[in-house]
């Protein structure tokens, strides 16, 4: 297809969706696929019509935008369950913002403001946003050859890069930590999804939070990807049982409508009025559909049912890694994010390619230490869809010739 009108990083794929329910989609020819990667990783509840259209439809009676310079019920009350639900120690909240690189960005003005310190410290190959100040703290995407964006990171290797160990890099954080005085905060996102789904171990994320507290250092959580569900739990903090002092999240927080939020202790609630608001952030509609979400996710079972299908999902991808270890590196699981990694890129793609003519979409990532396919279906996948899903996988990996 000819997109000639179109600039060359936003072209698509050669495949056009042109109805999707749940966690299946249909492309022009009527071909039906199911979506394990939840459209950009974000839709944790699928294309679901039920509480987006319920909660559209009464915001829309009402009004479909407001200046931020007037409150509106669907954003004060959504503001007031989303602090209910946060993780202890989180108290205060701004949701007037869009997307994960406005609330990455709003986490680094606030620590800076509140250490007085201009440094941040991230990881290499981490996914934190595309504005050129987020594309600078990832570490990734050409981001050296960025003129916007500011100097003042000081990025580590993180430990799937098999350099180190996480025991290593943790000594090499409180290096840092004692030998430098211009150290405001650290980001990290608990599982690096886009990096192929590295998980940080417990152990690790507590240990950093004790450093961080040691040596007066802001912890800083990414959960654009992980919050709302994927885990069996609202957060990552929560799975992980580790604490930040400012937490932020986009993605799923509107169920896929445009929305980000970043939560905070009362000590960094440093910026005066007017300042990191955007024009669309806190959208009433966006925000109705967010309460909504968060209703769901709190007064139904599914969190449950997503700790059960969590070991369902790792069982049936321990059974296919054990029968494809000719390929297949290493399979990374955490909730019903999996990442699953190649020994060579050709494989990778060749399985990609392959998945999706039998009717399986998932991400491809290589970001990360190795060529890898990303699986994060909707949180509202059914056992036998997860299971077909691994069976789809099974079956293109070892009936591939090019494997």
């Amino acid at each position: 297809m000819n997109y000639r009108y179109l600039t060359k990083n936003v072209i698509p794929a050669d495949l056009t969706i042109v109805k999707a329910k749940n966690l299946e989609v249909w492309d022009s020819s009527g071909k039906k696929y199911l979506d394990f990667s939840a459209q950009t990783l974000n839709l944790n509840l699928g294309n679901s019509p039920g509480i987006a259209k319920k909660a559209f439809l009464e915001q829309f009676k009402k009004f479909t935008f407001l200046s931020s310079r007037f409150g509106n019920e669907a954003f004060l009350n959504l503001s007031k369950e989303l602090i209910k639900v946060a993780p202890k120690g989180l108290k205060k909240v701004n949701i007037k913002l869009t997307n994960g690189s406005d609330a990455n960005e709003s986490a680094f003005k606030r620590a800076r403001i509140y250490r007085k310190k201009p440094y941040i410290i991230s990881f290499y190959n981490s996914h934190l946003g595309e504005s050129c100040e987020t594309l600078k703290a990832s570490g990734r995407h050409f981001s050296s050859s960025f003129f916007g964006g500011s100097n003042y990171f000081i990025h580590i290797i993180p430990p799937f890069s098999r350099i180190r160990t996480e025991a290593e890099i943790l000594e090499e954080i409180e290096f840092i930590f004692k030998s430098r005085d211009d150290i405001a905060a650290i980001i990290i996102e608990p599982i690096m999804v886009n990096a192929g789904v590295y998980i940080f171990s417990k152990s690790f994320l507590k240990n950093l939070r004790f450093l961080c507290d040691t040596y007066k250092i802001t912890l800083i959580f990414d959960e654009i990807q992980t919050a709302f569900g994927w885990l069996g739990k609202m957060f990552a903090a929560e799975y992980f049982d580790v604490c930040p002092d400012i937490l932020t999240v986009g993605k799923a927080f509107a169920a896929g409508f445009p929305l980000a939020g970043i939560l905070l202790k009362d000590e960094y609630d440093v910026l005066p009025y007017s300042f990191d608001e955007f024009t669309y952030g806190g959208h009433p509609i966006s925000c109705a559909i967010a309460l909504e979400n968060i209703k769901l996710l709190t007064t139904s079972e599914i969190l449950r049912e997503v700790s059960d299908k969590s070991r369902v999902f790792k069982t049936q991808l321990d059974k296919y890694l054990s029968k494809n270890k000719s390929v297949i590196k290493e399979i990374r699981c955490c909730g019903l994010i999996a990442g699953i990694e190649f020994r060579s890129n050709k494989e990778a793609t060749i399985l990609y390619d392959a998945l999706i003519g039998q009717g399986l979409i998932v991400r491809k990532s290589m970001d990360g230490g190795g060529p890898s396919l990303v699986l994060k279906p909707p949180i509202t996948v059914s056992v036998p869809i997860l299971k077909k899903a691994v069976e789809i996988l099974h079956q293109v990996t070892t009936l591939n010739p090019k494997l």
